[in-house]
């Protein structure tokens, strides 16, 4: 209900905008019995305003623009404390019934050495008008695990940042053979399992039959927790907040965990404290060598934002050409990195 008080409100004064600066720019409205001087008042005022009404309108469209993004960040969802305690008390469960060990690993693995495994990314952007497609293919090398029971391979594709939505997502191997992806709920079990082998070797435990949290100290799953929270966060994150309180938790808790795992635990936080991550199901069978090929397509929509001051014109004008920005990690994760752009015969891109 306030969306649609404060759109009529932003409609009538652009009516009234729209109205003022007719009469003052008409010769037959706007007319004085006494003459001249007294129209030229009235035809002042009207354009005073009509300029007035123009710079509110103006703010209203501008505050719209970025409203909704600014109050997405400004607070996140937080789980929780009893989903938290749960999540941490059902890891080993879904360590040892629902994911392997071995997929955990390989995903643990995929996650803190990305430019390790992933040995060629060709990325292709094709524009059309205000859209724009991505394809991208991955060639990647797995790490060697001990598998004996041939499950799937969980593989997280992209890791986009908390909060943005990735539109008309499809997945396929190799040969074309489109392939499933886990919901935010499941990648948020994997990640919690994935947390517990990282915090049992950190902690100096072997990860063997025994994984539940029992095996930990009373510090570590205080660690533990604090760590999951960050992890199973939704909406915008913001990386200052993020990195303070993990240095904090780190930094309180730190002594409790000496093993030679640490740093490999503090990559995995880092990575996916600010992002979440989009995992493929993977069967075996296209899988050659440990080497698998995976491409993945989704839809692009530019934000119409732009924080420069001409910029809002432009954007409100519909004026606001493409804009493209590839982020480095693309090609700083990956042995091979290709990309190519291509847009209809009208539309040039300037580097």
């Amino acid at each position: 209900m306030n969306k649609r008080r404060l759109s009529l409100f932003t409609a009538f004064c652009v009516m009234l905008a729209f109205g003022a600066a007719i009469a003052a720019l008409s010769t037959k409205l706007v007319r004085h019995v006494n003459g001249g001087f007294h129209e030229g008042i009235v035809r002042g005022a009207c354009a005073v305003a009509a300029g007035v009404l123009g710079v509110i309108v103006f703010r209203r469209l501008k505050r719209n623009l970025a409203g909704a993004s600014d109050a997405d960040n400004t607070a996140a969802m937080q789980p929780s404390i009893d989903y938290l305690q749960s999540l941490q008390a059902r890891a080993a469960d879904h360590l040892e019934d629902v994911y392997t060990k071995e997929a955990v690993v390989t995903f643990i693995s995929l996650i803190t050495a990305r430019a390790r495994h992933r040995s060629r990314v060709i990325e292709s952007i094709d524009l059309e008008e205000r859209i724009a497609t991505q394809h991208v293919s991955i060639e990647y090398n797995l790490p060697l695990v001990a598998d004996d029971k041939g499950e799937s391979r969980f593989i997280p594709l992209l890791l986009p940042p908390k909060g943005q939505l990735v539109d008309n997502l499809k997945i396929t191997d190799a040969s074309g053979k489109p392939l499933t992806d886990l919901s935010f709920e499941e990648s948020t079990q994997l990640v919690a399992a994935g947390l517990r082998i990282l915090m049992l070797e950190a902690a100096a435990l072997q990860a063997g039959s025994k994984t539940g949290v029992g095996q930990l100290t009373e510090k570590v799953r205080a660690l533990e927790l604090i760590l999951l929270g960050q992890l199973a966060r939704r909406g915008a994150v913001g990386q200052g907040e993020a990195k303070r309180l993990l240095d904090k938790a780190f930094k309180d808790y730190g002594d409790s965990i000496t093993g030679e795992g640490v740093d490999e635990l503090r990559r995995y936080v880092d990575a996916l404290t600010s992002t979440y991550p989009i995992v493929a199901v993977v069967p075996t069978g296209s899988i050659s060598s440990r080497r698998v090929l995976l491409r993945y397509e989704r839809t692009l929509i530019p934000a119409a934002l732009n924080r420069g001051g001409l910029g809002w014109v432009r954007v409100i004008l519909g004026l606001r050409p493409n804009k493209i920005v590839v982020p480095s990690s693309s090609a700083l994760t990956a042995g091979s990195f290709h990309l190519y752009v291509a847009g209809p015969p009208s539309m040039y891109v300037l580097e």
